[in-house]
């Protein structure tokens, strides 16, 4: 059984365009149960309409200060991230690893899931509450995601457990 397992990393963009750095992408870390019907409508036709459908049941779950704050889950980003400065949806610096601009703590004691991690060309507009389509998405994205089990600040880690997933089998 994994205790939690904490996802950390540093975004950057090079040669990016104005409008992207205003019309971001959405960087969504989704459990299996979130995932299938999130990726599920990723080939809708009308863009507008499968980024509405991707996030319609994550909507219902996933915190966001300014449309759910009674959302139980940390599942989204907004990238790019400011320059050497934390993710918007990072509202406690204290949770976030030294030197990464968003730390996402995923603590399951009581069943282990799987995790997927995605980038999709849709931003929320935080005046409507609406998932719209980021046309023109074109940038080069640098990133150095850091995967791990258990607390990245706890000395004399099990090298073999910190880095690596198991299963336990009886």
């Amino acid at each position: 059984m994994h205790d939690f397992t904490i996802f950390y990393w540093k975004v950057m963009l090079n040669n990016v365009i104005f409008f992207f750095l205003q019309h971001g992408a959405t960087l969504a870390v989704l459990d299996r149960s979130n995932f299938l019907e999130f990726y599920g409508n990723h080939s809708v036709l009308d863009k507008n309409k499968a980024c509405e459908k991707m996030f319609s049941k994550i909507n219902a779950v996933a915190y966001d200060s300014a449309c759910n704050e009674d959302g139980a889950e940390d599942f989204l980003r907004s990238i790019p991230c400011p320059k050497d400065e934390l993710c918007s949806e990072e509202d406690n610096p204290s949770n976030v690893i030294k030197d990464s601009q968003l730390t996402f703590k995923i603590r399951d004691l009581v069943q282990a899931r799987f995790w997927y991690v995605s980038l999709v060309a849709c931003s929320r507009n935080q005046s409507t509450c609406q998932w719209q389509y980021v046309p023109n998405f074109n940038a080069s994205i640098n990133y150095d995601l850091h995967l791990v089990n258990g607390n990245p600040l706890v000395r004399n880690k099990n090298v073999f457990k910190y880095q690596y997933s198991c299963d336990k089998q009886v």
